[in-house]
């Protein structure tokens, strides 16, 4: 089974938080941005044989997991040289990103009220609990169009993308939820200013837990983002008589890369998820009619932080698959 693989971040993430030799301490990022790249070159189609029990309850242990160590790291924060503080909250970040944002999209799309609600918990600890209202309810319905936030056009550059992206988001959470009775009633507000007193109250007790947990949300947050650029830059969907076509699997990039699907519990099968949102990670499938990215996500990630190189790699392949691309957003 080698979705195993994602418990090396905890396991790397307790490294980095018990060692004071830099090279531990950088570890998550080490192998997030350096392993698995190097690792992640070559597609791999085949599908787990596991089933869907066993694949759940490892899903489920490593999310527990993950809030062990996430509370731990912001307890021991407290007592923590500030330079060293950084460093871990930055890798840890990696782990908030890849396990805490990425599980909880796998959750939010799921049935039962507790894999939901399981699922805001694991958004709390990066301060990014709208998402869970923005990417249900707007993201699924407008991808591809001017309304998502979350699609990135073409030539976007992903520094201008990010911002617009997190501000975005969090507006159109706010608009989706703006039908409610009282303003307080929203639960956009509601949640951010959970997040809000939480800060406070971390602030209060120690500055260096409250240094910890921004900056841990700020990494967890800017690799999501990140991702959701990779996921749908400069596909869009067609306007006939005004309004968009149904989304289909040419409107998101795919990658089956081996070590993305391993850690990303096949998020980069995108194309299929956009397709039917409802399907659990384990049955997503590859989808040879979507476009497909040159590599898998670890190493599209590392590529769009550097612009002039991903638009001359990655513009062809936009206009291969859509044709004009290129006048949809001037």
């Amino acid at each position: 089974m080698f979705y195993l693989l994602v418990s090396l971040f905890p396991a790397l993430s307790l490294l980095s938080m018990h060692s004071e030799s830099l090279e531990f301490v950088f570890a998550p990022m080490i192998y997030g941005f350096i392993v698995i790249p190097i690792f992640d070159s070559v597609p791999y189609k085949s599908q787990s044989k596991w089933p869907r029990w066993a694949l759940d309850g490892f899903l489920y242990f490593v999310c527990f997991s993950y809030l062990l160590i996430w509370a731990y790291f912001i307890f021991e924060s407290k007592s923590m040289p500030l330079e060293l503080l950084i460093y871990r909250a930055l890798n840890l970040g990696v782990m908030g990103g890849v396990i805490g944002i990425n599980c909880a999209h796998e959750l939010g799309h799921r049935f039962t009220r507790w894999e939901q609600n399981f699922s805001k918990v694991l958004l709390f600890t990066t301060q990014y609990m709208h998402f869970f209202i923005e990417h249900n309810r707007g993201h699924h319905r407008n991808v591809g169009t001017h309304e998502d936030p979350a699609t990135a056009r073409f030539n976007e550059w992903v520094y201008a993308f990010i911002p617009r992206s997190m501000f975005g988001t969090w507006y159109s959470s706010y608009k989706i939820e703006g039908k409610r009775k009282s303003f307080f009633s929203n639960k956009a507000i509601q949640w951010t200013l959970l997040q809000w007193g939480f800060l406070v109250v971390l602030a209060l007790w120690s500055f260096n837990a409250f240094i910890a947990a921004v900056i841990y949300s700020v990494m967890a947050i800017f690799l999501l983002e990140t991702v959701n650029y990779v996921e749908h830059y400069g596909l869009s969907r067609e306007l006939v008589n005004g309004r968009p076509v149904r989304v289909t699997p040419k409107h998101s990039w795919n990658s089956n890369h081996f070590m993305s699907r391993a850690h990303l519990f096949e998020l980069s099968r995108h194309s299929d998820h956009h397709a039917d949102a409802k399907k659990p990670f384990m049955e997503l499938q590859s989808l040879d009619e979507a476009p497909q990215l040159p590599a898998g996500y670890a190493s599209m990630v590392l590529l769009a932080l550097l612009p002039p190189l991903w638009f001359s790699i990655m513009n062809r392949r936009v206009l291969k698959y859509q044709p004009g691309a290129d006048r949809v957003y001037q």
